[in-house]
């Protein structure tokens, strides 16, 4: 899989869309701008931040690294969240860009304080690109859009803050032909989403606080290539959670997490006839269950928990997990940690969707089984030595029924996925340091060791080599500049069969004109490299955008 798939998703340019010091705020960033993925747009002070006692001083705990992005800008990704950047306490934030190949980057965000206890959030974006892209298939005139809109409003009471959230998704966009398109198959691919989402949460001073919410997320796409018909899964949703900080000297908080997450399919879904049993989609119900204590050991740090899933819908009704952590100092400068995790992951229109835009529906086949990931069992160590910051780590995970994306094609080159028994010995590490505020340099690779119980060919867009290298430059007072350059190499499949390696290269630079507008210059894949950014699609070659940002 793909290390944009890692991180969850993927869309939207750089930069945070609200000021750094806003109650609420959002992180918006990039894949790429061949296929731009919001990843998540996160409300980061739904709940203020309260003082808590220090008889209930809560612990922290940092244990599993996964390989995620270190730090603030080490990929092509991250690297445009700097760009330009927003320090202004004004409550309006727009950009616009535009760039070679037709790439656009629309943004615009309006936070509304009505009196103290009422605050509203508008969030707007669109992004995209329409231009030629060399493939397999020649020539391919290539598009994808994606507009978003979320709004929020939150009212404070003395004791409990209570929100409702909206939120809609949309994509149009193409898939790649082959020369023999189906009857049903149009040029014309869209996916939307749409959310509403009822938000409650503690904030009163004490040991008890909780959180819960409850609503409804609308997916839907429509031509998926082999229907015309628009295919759509309802999600029902629910849950919350429940924390205790106790006074004791050894057990210092107890809590429990609940997801309740309801899935409903249409009647595209569910035909009537078909070649087999397994063309049904069913509905089914995942609910997960998170109890866990905290507990403090002198200068160490240890967490002791379990997830408890239950899924209505694949042969294993429950399925169990641990969730332990462990964490405290080998010396004054080198920390240690070890974690075990795991956990089940629907197979949701949400999950494909982040592992590729270009899947598709295609009747007959099977309904994907919800992954259970059996374990993800991590140590490492971390040290910061001054200015140098650096952490190793290793680790084994094991998942059964694992997504893995394939290439496929019936009229049009889409992806599609199977599912096997996965397995994961990796290692890394990751580095940083700052030269006086002047230079900021981080590093990371790692090694994968990927295994599957099915054939290897499964494993070929899963990564087995990825390292990264970013620099954020302050030339003079206002003006950055910044250079990333990301390398993955994939697994080998069957009979040496390999994907060829992604090799990119970005840089960027920005200038703040004046107190409120930032100007930047952007270049994407300067290398002008042909590597494979989902199954069976190229990337986009090298690209200019430019643009202006103003706070108002």
């Amino acid at each position: 899989m793909k290390r944009y798939t890692i991180l969850s998703a993927l869309m939207l340019t750089a930069g945070t869309l609200l000021a750094q010091n806003d109650t609420i705020g959002a992180v918006i960033q990039v894949e790429n701008d061949y296929a731009p993925v919001v990843v998540k747009a996160t409300k980061m002070g739904f709940t203020p931040q309260i003082e808590i006692p220090s008889d209930y001083t809560p612990i922290d705990l940092i244990f599993s690294q996964k390989g995620e992005p270190f730090g603030r800008f080490v990929s092509e990704r991250n690297i445009k969240d700097v760009l330009p950047t927003q320090e202004s306490r004004l409550p309006g934030y727009a950009r616009a860009g535009y760039g070679t190949g037709n790439n656009l980057d629309l943004k615009a965000s309006y936070r509304l304080n009505i009196g103290r206890r009422d605050q509203v959030n508008i969030i707007g974006s669109m992004d995209g690109f329409d231009t030629s892209i060399e493939s397999g298939e020649g020539e391919w005139d290539s598009r994808f859009f994606t507009t978003w809109i979320n709004a929020d409003y939150t009212h404070l009471f003395d004791n409990l803050s209570l929100g409702v959230e909206a939120d809609f998704k949309n994509r149009v966009f193409n898939y790649l032909p082959t020369g023999y398109p189906l009857p049903d198959a149009t040029d014309k691919q869209n996916s939307a989403s749409y959310t509403l989402l009822a938000k409650a949460a503690s904030r009163s001073i004490g040991a008890l606080s909780y959180n819960a919410y409850a609503g409804i997320t609308l997916s839907g796409r429509k031509y998926s290539a082999s229907t015309a018909q628009r295919i759509a899964e309802n999600r029902l949703r629910a849950g919350g959670s429940l924390r205790y900080e106790l006074p004791y000297n050894i057990l210092r908080s107890i809590e429990g997490k609940l997801d309740i997450d309801a899935f409903l399919y249409n009647s595209a879904l569910k035909p009537d006839d078909g070649p087999g049993i397994h063309d049904r989609y069913s509905n089914y119900t995942l609910i997960r269950m998170n109890p866990a204590g905290n507990l403090r050991l002198g200068d160490w740090k240890a967490r002791v928990g379990l997830h408890a899933d239950i899924v209505t819908a694949g042969s294993a009704f429950l399925a169990v997990a641990p969730d332990l952590g462990i964490e405290g100092p080998l010396t004054d400068k080198i920390t240690l940690y070890a974690a075990a995790t795991g956990g089940r992951r629907a197979a949701s229109f949400e999950a494909l969707e982040a592992l590729s835009p270009y899947w598709h529906y295609i009747p007959g086949f099977k309904q994907y089984t919800p992954s259970y990931n059996l374990c993800d069992i991590s140590a490492g160590l971390r040290t910061k030595l001054g200015a140098l910051s650096a952490n190793l780590y290793v680790g084994y995970s094991y998942t059964i029924d694992d997504l893995m994306p394939t290439v496929g094609a019936n009229g049009v080159i889409f992806t599609g996925f199977t599912q096997a028994d996965s397995r994961d010995i990796y290692a890394g590490l990751k580095a940083g340091y700052d030269f006086g505020g002047w230079l900021d340099v981080e590093a990371d690779v790692r090694y994968d060791h990927q295994g599957c119980n099915k054939d290897d060919a499964y494993l070929m867009y899963k990564p087995m080599l990825t390292a990264g290298l970013a620099a954020r430059a302050r030339i003079i007072e206002g003006l950055y500049a910044n250079v990333g350059y990301t390398f993955t190499a994939y697994t080998e499949g069957r009979e040496d069969e390999r994907i060829d390696p992604k090799n990119s290269l970005e840089a960027s630079i920005s200038y703040r004109l004046h107190q409120q507008i930032n100007i930047f210059v952007r270049g994407n894949n300067i290398l002008s490299s042909e590597y494979e950014i989902y199954p069976g699609y190229t990337a986009q070659g090298a690209n200019i955008m430019a643009g202006a940002a103003i706070n108002f």
